[in-house]
């Protein structure tokens, strides 16, 4: 509830002659606070901090009456009783001045009017000593009472003394007198006249539990009672806190009626009284954990100094050595500065550096709370005046003093002068786009909406009691000591009264709600002397005669909460009012209507007001609801926390008055103990129903306790069902203030300290939101429970949830864990595991949830799982089966670590096959090194599969790094088993070894695994996939260009050049060129449809494409070219083109070049052919084709080469690709004549479908007609050589004897006419390339050469 901020502030108490520093004392309303030195005091003023007056004794007074050891407060803050070392009791009055020593000035740019009231300024303060009563004994401390002092002697005696000094010897009590007893109804009490020497060293009054908690100076501790409201010698009765026995201080809770004593081992142990015995019953302790504060009892020492908040949710605790903590009402730790103050964790830290508090108390509404320290440590300076008071700032809930359900619904602290706010994911969508700044600051976790509250307003209604957000969360009111004032959070703007003497005479009183725009406030109101409730429209100014509704009351309010149109107001009487609301819209503003429903007397569960903790009305229910049902919008039942005991008062349907209204309340039912918070849902759906329609219980140290509803399977089966419930309670890391129900997740609030510099001795505190799940503790304890139904359908309404799968996991490593170390000392009679199995089995994340959760437990606790679970070779089956190459990934590991290498290796490589076959390269990547790994006997060092996204192809990127690696892999030819022939394996099959690997010296598992991804490589090679085969050398340190380099005369030959060059544009979404070509150039093959398409025809051209890609015509628009921003994003992902690993296979349409178009270019019409039009496609793409055109050309991949410069427009790399060729001497005569072919090919097919390739093919005329008379020189010398062998001369070469049926036309220009001169000299006009084929001729994909 409550969390420091900030660096602690320091008030500096020094002054020549006051001697040390003792203790630090507020008075009851907290406006003022003592601080007490040795010979002097001073009295300070709250806000702002102030000293008003300083008091030092002389030294004839000290001398007479000792130095001071403690000190009292009157309760009404007008008288302070010091107490000495000599048993003195100096009595001083406090008096107030007319004269103001401090005057607060308007704000500035505030606007004076004659409706502003005086600000108020600080008083000024005398203190007068009024008289002196001596005591024998020594006194060890002092209670405080209206009309009395109780002071306790080290003699053994209860001394009552009045505030006007005067003691009757008569009433004081010996401690040795008292009857003590530890049962009252069973032990009969007993004095402690055998023990001399006992005395009270710790005393404090609590009128709520009848008497005074007290502690003995020989660490006993407990409660003195009396039937009277005065301790009298006849009717004293001690009653003994069971098992404290080394207690040194104590701090009694009023609220919750808790007694904390702090002990010397460092602990606290807080009792509480039982109502029905009257005896002290232990409630709880608060002790760090040894896990996270080892040591920390041995470190800090004692319990030393405690108090608690002014509302009991939160107690300071400090220890003698250092240090501090602050915890919740039931045991929930909020803060410890152990981590900043020093760490725990080194045996050489400095402790003497820590903060030992000597005195504490808390500021008004506990945003403040003063250390009495001495930060000078200096030993030597023995006479120096020391003492420092050190002030740690908080904010804390809004759920701490204003409990109502919309604060339940969001996470909301207030500070003194500002608000904390962080709300749900969706009302930061909701919001985005009205405020941009408003989103990005709530979409982080750590970050926080911060409002400042105005200071015009906090001025004069210093401190903000109470706070409350919407159900929209997008407005907050917050409310001072007067009035109140609202704020829209997006824009940070205030509404604020505009006259403030109508805020001014409204006093606060019971919190603050919101309905719909409507706010609701209680208040007292000063000019008329009566209670009120009032109601405010946000739209409206902030004005009484603009009140939407006022209701009056005979009592002061308590308390004022909302249930969807429902107001309910609790008073101090104990009576709840329950109104129904109705908003209307008037002319002169809008009102709203009150219906009174019922009224409730909570006499009975609520001893005294001040316990009530919160109550709020619900719809929660028992039982169904037989006859009629509810009415919507109204609550059911109510439910209230008094002193941390939960009730419920359900709403009785059997019973209806006279007027037809509804039933009464029955009698409270009590829940739960050691209740702090209470959640609840006002909304129910049928999906989320479970969730929805529990009660929600944060218990501190208990954790979160709920009480769930169990449904039948089929609610409409049985119509008199009575839906039961249980209480399931399970523990957080973390202080809950906020459950979302659907997600099934807790958020709270975390505080960390630390320390800002070397030798800083106050921590910087700061606070951020944390979250954390349940669900799996939820699903735990029903399927214990044997309620497994109930179980599923829970899950199942959550399996939307994107952190379902962790939910599962966590449910199962909890289990796995307490029961596999507990099954080996000895068998359990009742584990849970084997139900946790198959409950997970009904879900689809189940193969991923026993891997994940295998690989995050020791191996000693596999067996035990996998004796459940089943055989983890069958689950990795079931992993390739299912396509979960990443679980599979993660079985792999294990069965690494339970079966022999050859059964890891047998996986390992089926497993490198699909992830290949699916492009998952990261995958791939370590499964290859897994392999290279599991035959060397080397550990892996980091043998885990993390499932990742792939990048994008990253060639350019890797350009550099890709060839060095290549030139180290083929460089270093370090092996330990030499295969320079095939390897058999032992099966007696023959291994075929990759000719590039045949001069290299490679180990058998490099073998095998060179083999497989070589043959990928070609795999991916002849399916024109160059993205995935980039990506899959760039991640598998592939050697591209040497592989390419063998592979130039089998893998990387082309078949097809139109089908390749196609499927480049589409797989690597590249744009089609656009022509320069007037359109008269256009006309159709068939000259009747010219006739008849004349009109349509600019239409048709805007058309002309094939299935899977689109042929770009002059017709079309630049803006048609560029790609679309979906078609980037598909190939961005480094698959390219289609899904998974599958190659690109060409259309039906496209294979038949006669469908694609029905438009070509005439040869008459053919005008000489311009450079098209600059398209380029996007930056990712034209990298990655410049990579691979670099690739090709070092491999010698000739035919690769030339279609990436085609594609690329690159007429110098094309036409230095056929010189090349020309060139090669290496190069046989089929594999130049193949590229021959497939420039013709594509100068016919462009012709046809893309004219914008048809000039830079035309820029290859002179390079192909070289290579051509540098084809037909060496056939010529060839078939002369076989001549003369053979001795027939005339007789044709076998090798270019074809049938004259299959002759193809090189782009107007046979084959045969290319590699005959005489034929080339006979027909001068046919050459390369002329004129377009006609439409009859067949695709030049599947024609054959014929020389004649």
């Amino acid at each position: 509830m409550y969390f420091p901020l900030g660096f602690p502030k320091i008030l500096n108490d020094r002054e020549e002659g006051k001697g040390r520093l003792i203790c630090i004392r507020v008075s009851k309303d907290r406006s003022f606070f003592a601080v007490i030195h040795e010979r002097g005091l001073s009295v300070w003023y709250y806000n702002p901090h102030a000293a008003l007056v300083s008091y030092i004794r002389g030294e004839e007074a000290i001398k007479e009456d000792g130095q001071n050891v403690d000190a009292a407060w009157k309760p009404d803050g007008f008288m302070l009783a010091l107490l000495t070392t000599k048993s003195r009791v100096i009595f001083y009055k406090l008096q107030l001045q007319d004269k103001e020593i401090f005057v607060s000035r308007p704000v500035r740019g505030a606007k004076i009017t004659e409706h502003t009231p005086a600000i108020e300024g600080i008083p000024e303060v005398t203190l007068e000593q009024t008289c002196i009563v001596p005591l024998m004994g020594g006194i060890s401390c002092v209670a405080s009472r209206r009309e009395e002092l109780v002071v306790a002697t080290g003699n053994g005696m209860l001394c009552r003394v009045r505030w006007d000094g005067l003691i009757d010897g008569q009433l004081s009590i010996q401690v040795q007198a008292i009857p003590f007893t530890a049962d009252p109804q069973r032990v009969r009490a007993v004095p402690l006249s055998g023990s001399p020497g006992l005395f009270l060293a710790a005393l404090e009054h609590c009128p709520k539990l009848g008497g005074y908690a007290f502690v003995l100076n020989d660490g006993r501790g407990g409660l003195l009672t009396s039937n009277s409201s005065v301790l009298d010698a006849g009717n004293v009765k001690g009653i003994w806190a069971k098992g404290v026995s080394n207690a040194n201080c104590l701090a009694a809770n009023q609220r919750f009626g808790l007694i904390a004593f702090g002990c010397e081992s460092g602990e606290v142990v807080l009792f509480a009284l039982d109502d029905l015995t009257g005896s002290l019953l232990l409630s709880h302790s608060m002790q760090l954990s040894p896990q996270q504060y080892p040591d920390a009892s041995l470190r800090s020492g004692p319990v030393h100094c405690m108090a608690w908040s002014p509302d009991g949710l939160a107690l300071f605790v400090g220890w003698c050595r250092g240090g501090y903590s602050i915890w919740s009402a039931f045991g929930a730790l909020l803060v410890c500065s152990l981590s900043s103050d020093f760490g725990l964790s080194s045996s050489s830290m400095d402790f003497s550096q820590a903060i030992i508090a000597k005195s504490v108390c808390w500021g008004a509404e506990g945003y403040h709370l003063f250390l009495a320290c001495d930060l000078s440590r200096d030993e030597q300076d023995g006479s120096a005046d020391k003492g420092d008071i050190i002030v740690l700032q908080f904010a804390k809930s809004a759920l701490a003093a204003n409990p109502t359900l919309s604060n339940c619904e969001n996470v909301l602290l207030h500070a003194e002068d500002r608000i904390f706010f962080h709300t749900t994911d969706s009302i930061v969508k909701s919001n985005a786009g009205k405020n941009e700044h408003l989103s990005l600051s709530t979409a982080n976790s750590k970050q926080w909406i911060i409002v400042q509250i105005p200071l015009d307003y906090l001025q004069n209604n210093w401190p903000i009691r109470y706070a409350a957000v919407d159900n929209s969360a997008r407005y907050v009111a917050v409310s001072g000591r007067r009035g109140f004032a609202h704020c829209t959070i997006s824009s940070r703007k205030w509404k604020l009264f505009g006259n403030e003497n109508h805020e001014s005479k409204m006093i606060s009183r019971g919190g603050i709600a919101w309905w719909k725009d409507i706010i609701v406030l209680g208040c007292y109101n000063a000019d008329e002397s009566v209670d009120e409730v009032r109601m405010y429209c946000r739209s409206s100014k902030l004005d009484n005669d603009l009140m939407s509704h006022l209701i009056k009351l005979s009592s002061p309010v308590a308390m004022v909460n909302v249930f969807c149109d429902t107001l309910m107001v609790l008073t101090n009487d104990k009576r709840v009012y329950l109104y129904a609301m109705d908003r209307q819209e008037t002319p002169q503003g809008v009102i709203v209507l009150l219906a009174k429903l019922n009224e409730i007397s909570l006499g009975l569960c609520i001893p005294h007001i001040s316990s009530l903790i919160s109550l709020a009305p619900s719809a929660l229910r028992t039982e169904a609801v037989r006859g009629s049902l509810p009415t919507k919008g109204l609550p059911e039942s109510l439910i209230a926390n008094v002193a941390g005991k939960l009730f419920l008062l359900q709403r009785d349907h059997s019973v209806v008055d006279k007027r037809g209204k509804r039933g009464p309340y029955g009698p409270p039912v009590m829940l739960a103990s050691s209740v702090e918070n209470v959640w609840s849902s006002s909304q129910s759906k049928v999906t989320h129903r479970y969730l929805l329609e529990a009660l929600w219980l944060g218990c501190g140290a208990g954790g979160i306790k709920v009480w769930l509803p169990l449904f039948p399977k089929e609610i409409g089966s049985q119509s008199g069902f009575l839906s039961k419930r249980i209480m399931l309670t399970f523990s957080l890391d973390i202080y809950p203030l906020l459950v979302r129900f659907e997600e099934a997740v807790a958020v709270g609030v975390a505080c960390d300290t630390t320390t800002a510099r070397a030798g800083q001795l106050l921590p910087f505190c700061s606070i951020e939101r944390t979250a954390q799940i349940f669900l799996h503790h939820i699903l735990k304890q029903l399927l214990r429970r044997n309620l497994g139904v109930h179980a599923l359908q829970i899950a199942q309404s959550c399996q939307s949830l994107p952190y379902f799968a962790h939910i599962l996991e966590l449910m199962l490593h909890n289990v796995l864990e307490e029961e596999a170390l507990s099954s080996g000392l000895h068998p359990l009679p009742d584990a849970l595991l084997p139900k946790i199995v198959p409950f997970i089995q009904e879900f689809p994340q189940y193969l991923e949830t026993i891997g994940h959760c295998t690989r995050k437990t020791e191996v000693a606790m596999w067996h035990y799982l996998f004796d459940v679970v089943g055989n983890p070779n069958h689950l990795l089956e079931k992993c390739l089966a299912t396509n979960k190459l990443e679980t599979a990934a993660t079985y792999l590991i294990i069965i690494q670590n339970l079966e022999p290498p050859a059964v890891s290796r047998q996986y390992a490589t089926r497993l490198l096959d699909s992830a290949l076959e699916n492009c998952m390269w990261e995958l791939c990547r370590d499964l290859v090194r897994f392999l290279r790994t599991i035959g060397s006997g080397d550990p892996l060092d980091s043998p885990v599969f993390v499932p990742q996204s792939a990048p994008p192809f990253p060639i350019v990127d890797r350009l550099e790094l890709a060839l060095e690696k290549e030139i180290e892999r083929t460089g270093s030819q370090t092996s330990v088993v030499s295969l320079k022939a095939d390897y058999i394996d032992d099966a007696g099959h023959i291994i075929r070894r990759p000719q590039f690997l045949a001069n290299l010296d490679i180990p058998k598992e490099d073998f095998f695994i060179d083999t497989i991804l070589c043959r990928h490589a070609r795999k991916l090679l002849q399916g024109w996939q160059l993205r995935k085969l980039g990506t899959f050398a760039a991640t598998l340190d592939f050697p591209l260009t040497a592989w390419l380099s063998k592979e130039r005369n089998r893998a990387a030959q082309i078949d097809g050049f139109t089908r390749a060059l196609s499927s480049l544009h589409k797989l690597m979404d590249w744009p089609w060129p656009i022509s320069q070509m007037p359109p008269s150039s256009y006309r159709s093959a068939d000259a009747s449809s010219q006739a008849s398409t004349g009109s349509n025809r600019s239409e048709v051209s805007r058309t002309v494409g094939f299935s899977g890609s689109q042929i770009v015509t002059p017709a079309m628009s630049e803006e048609r070219v560029q790609p679309s921003s979906s078609q980037v994003g598909e190939f961005a992902d480094g698959g390219g083109g289609g899904g998974g690993g599958d190659s690109f296979s060409v259309d039906e349409e496209f294979q038949d070049p006669e469908a694609m178009s029905s438009y070509y270019w005439d040869a008459d019409d053919l005008e000489p052919p311009m450079q098209p039009l600059t398209v380029k496609g996007p930056r990712k793409s034209e990298q990655e084709l410049r990579y691979f055109l670099e690739i090709m050309g070092s491999a010698r991949c000739y035919e690769w080469s030339l279609l990436l410069a085609i594609v690329l427009q690159n007429v110098e790399s094309a036409q230095s690709t056929v010189r090349a060729v020309c060139n090669d001497a290496d190069m046989s005569a089929d594999n130049k004549l193949r590229i021959l072919t497939g420039i013709g090919d594509l100068t016919n097919w462009a012709k046809n479908a893309s004219p914008g390739y048809v000039w830079i093919l035309e820029s290859l005329r002179e390079a192909c007609q070289l290579l051509s008379t540098e084809m037909a020189a060496v056939q010529v010398k060839g078939t002369e050589s076989e001549n003369e062998d053979d001795g027939a001369a005339g007789s044709v070469s076998p090798k270019i004897q074809r049938s004259k049926s299959d002759s193809a036309s090189l782009g107007g220009l046979d084959v045969a006419e290319a590699v005959s001169p005489s034929a080339a000299q006979h027909s001068p006009a046919r050459q390369f390339p002329l004129v377009a084929p006609d439409a009859d001729n067949e695709s030049s994909d599947n024609q054959n050469c014929t020389v004649s």
